[in-house]
């Protein structure tokens, strides 16, 4: 999952995700994953990229951009979202994040919450945790509120506006970003990736999910089995009744 807009009201929490990722990976649709929790799956390690349980717990990773391709010899950071939901309350995930050691993951981006409180968790290397005030958040390959990310702040603008959180998804403007020393992505694969819904030649948005939920209960979860500029959310709230 690489873009994540959270709607965090007092008592709510509205979330449109975006999850981008190599075409040959391989990933199942939202199903029951095992007792209690629900969301996709990641075919190759198993884990997912978004799971919710039907008590209204919320948890999606994003990667953290690096220099470097991830390492396959880490754990897997979607195994990491199952073992949270596996929790079962926000207080749970929080207990079993302390034990987390960060060095043993490729850098990522945590996010949980429960329509009353919400969550990010960074690693990169250390591990810190940090609670959100009510608002609109947008959380990508970075911490929130990084400067050079643009797509954050063009869904920030895009919601501002009032404009339908499915029709952000599929939003593909792109802004010019500074070249990363070091990276070993071009200048013009960088550019690619400030697109909400991606599109390149091995690379891209693949699945898209909105979900609304209170303390308690989830009262939506729809998916898109694809890039959401061309394919239809499903509703998939019904697993988790």
């Amino acid at each position: 999952m690489c873009t994540i807009i959270a709607v965090h009201r007092e008592g709510s929490l509205t979330i449109a995700a975006n999850r981008d990722e190599f075409y040959a990976r391989p990933a199942l649709p939202p199903a029951l994953l095992e007792p209690g929790i629900v969301g996709g799956r990641d075919a190759v390690a198993r884990g997912t990229w978004l799971g919710l349980t039907p008590r209204g717990l919320f948890v999606a990773v994003t990667n953290q951009r690096t220099l470097r391709p991830p390492d396959p010899t880490k754990h897997s950071r979607g195994e990491l979202v199952l073992e949270a939901l596996r929790r079962g309350t926000v207080e749970g995930v929080l207990e079993h994040l302390r034990a987390v050691d960060g060095k043993s993951y490729n850098p990522f981006n945590l996010l949980f919450g429960d329509g009353h409180r919400l969550f990010v968790a960074y690693a990169r290397d250390e591990l810190t945790i940090e609670e959100l005030a009510p608002g609109v958040i947008v959380l990508a390959n970075d911490r929130i509120g990084a400067e050079d990310y643009p797509k954050t702040r063009r869904a920030e603008a895009l919601l501002a506006e009032g404009v339908p959180l499915e029709t952000i998804l599929a939003d593909h403007q792109k802004a010019d970003v500074p070249d990363v020393p070091g990276s070993f992505l071009s200048h013009d694969m960088l550019r690619e990736l400030q697109a909400l819904c991606i599109h390149t030649p091995l690379y891209g948005t693949r699945s898209s999910a909105i979900v609304r939920l209170e303390p308690g209960v989830v009262h939506e979860y729809r998916h898109a089995e694809g890039p959401p500029c061309t394919t239809p959310f499903v509703d998939f709230t019904e697993l988790l009744r």
